[in-house]
């Protein structure tokens, strides 16, 4: 059987408890500022889908004319309950009297075929939003998993329409 002695002068916290323990303090008031009710800073996107349903579309029956579209925003939270954002999104619509069916086949019921307008669009959006978040500890906890918002604010879109994009010439 084989013993360890423990040298003279050593505690469980090493041969300088002091700075250790201090040491210890530092990490463990770190750890404490990480667990902050908010975050100052948020920042997420994600990916959608963009479709036009209008004149020049028969019936939403095809993705043909669906496309991806990319949002961004970052958010500063001036408070548990409220927060400050900028959103931007980018995208692309079109439409075209002569859409075709999920087998690829021309739809010939559509009202308007013979006029045999099309179009093609790419979105760009910017807003800024003042965002009020239910779970600020008051009206919901302050770490839900899921948790409404409410926001107002004030955008822009820009868009170029390009249209009859089968001829140059009209």
């Amino acid at each position: 059987m084989k013993t360890t002695l423990i040298p003279r002068g050593v505690t469980p916290l090493g041969r300088y408890p002091a700075k250790m323990a201090a040491f210890f303090l530092v990490l463990l008031s770190f750890a404490a500022h990480a667990q902050q009710p908010y975050y100052d800073w948020r920042i997420g996107g994600g990916v959608g889908l963009m479709a036009y349903q209008g004149d020049l579309s028969y019936r939403l029956n095809t993705t043909q004319y669906h496309f991806p579209a990319y949002t961004l925003f970052i958010e500063k939270k001036i408070s548990p309950s409220l927060g400050i954002q900028l959103n931007g999104t980018l995208g692309k619509i079109s439409g075209n009297d002569r859409t075709q069916n999920w087998q690829g086949n021309p739809v010939m019921d559509n009202p308007t075929y013979g006029r045999a307008l099309n179009f093609q669009t790419d979105v760009r959006s910017a807003s800024l939003l003042l965002t009020y978040h239910f779970d600020n500890g008051r009206l919901l906890g302050r770490y839900v998993r899921l948790a409404p918002f409410l926001f107002v604010g004030v955008g822009v879109t820009d868009f170029a329409v390009y249209g009859d994009l089968f001829y140059a010439n009209g």
